[in-house]
């Protein structure tokens, strides 16, 4: 490679080199910006986002290597997680939109540090003192988040430590992730005191004695007042 660089104009030596990138590709379809630049550092060129360096110049990728380059990478990365379950790679595969699923392959079985994760989330899980936002609360701090596809998976994602738990496959009570509204206790109403009415007074002043009162005004009119009917019938009562 070196040799055929020796004597060639600038776009002659960028133009070899991208046909060795796409020998590379050729070898192994699933190449990634590590391992061509691997094998371009004893050219003293490089490939970064699409764009290939050497020396003081650059030029854009062929597009199509680029692209592939790039899926690559993504490739790289959703194995660096190490699904062993199909939804976990699926759900992969959507984040990082890579359709070329026929590209990656399940892990046999979970590497260590997800295997230590998923302890870690069952203690969480078990720890029935948690409600439903102490419980989400506990599940970020632990560097997870919470992943529902449309199928109905629910996975824990960690992509500080690339690690992901279909957590329904792994036995988790899912029913915990559910959010259940707590019951508000209905504050005690007081009833107001009924307060006994005071009989009103009456307006009415009572009748006073003024000496005779109306029994005495009965017994004048029983003694000697008191008209004759027999009298009042021949006209004696009306002479002066």
């Amino acid at each position: 490679m070196e040799l055929l660089l020796d004597f060639a104009t600038a776009e002659e030596r960028l133009d070899r080199i991208d046909a060795f990138i796409d020998s590379v590709l050729a070898a192994n379809p699933k190449a990634t910006t590590f391992d061509i630049n691997e094998k371009l550092r004893r050219s003293h060129a490089y490939i970064k986002r699409g764009v290939l360096y050497y020396g003081d110049e650059s030029r854009n990728l062929n597009p199509l290597l680029a692209e592939t380059i790039l899926r690559n990478d993504k490739i790289d990365r959703i194995e660096s997680f190490g699904a062993v379950i199909e939804a976990e790679l699926n759900r992969l595969c959507q984040i990082y939109k890579v359709e070329r699923r026929d590209l990656i392959s399940l892990m046999s079985e979970r590497k260590p540090s997800a295997a230590r994760a998923v302890n870690q989330l069952r203690g969480i899980f078990d720890n029935t003192t948690l409600d439903y936002k102490d419980l989400k609360s506990a599940i970020r701090e632990s560097g997870f988040q919470i992943h529902r596809t449309e199928s109905g998976d629910i996975l824990a994602v960690n992509f500080n430590e690339y690690i992901i738990i279909d957590l329904r496959a792994e036995g988790f009570d899912l029913t915990r992730l559910d959010y259940k509204p707590q019951k508000k206790e209905q504050p005690t109403v007081q009833k107001p005191k009924e307060h006994q009415s005071q009989p009103k007074k009456s307006g009415i002043r009572p009748l006073q004695d003024a000496g005779g009162g109306a029994s005495d005004s009965n017994r004048e009119w029983e003694v000697g007042k008191k008209p004759d009917y027999d009298d009042i019938d021949d006209g004696r009562t009306l002479k002066m």
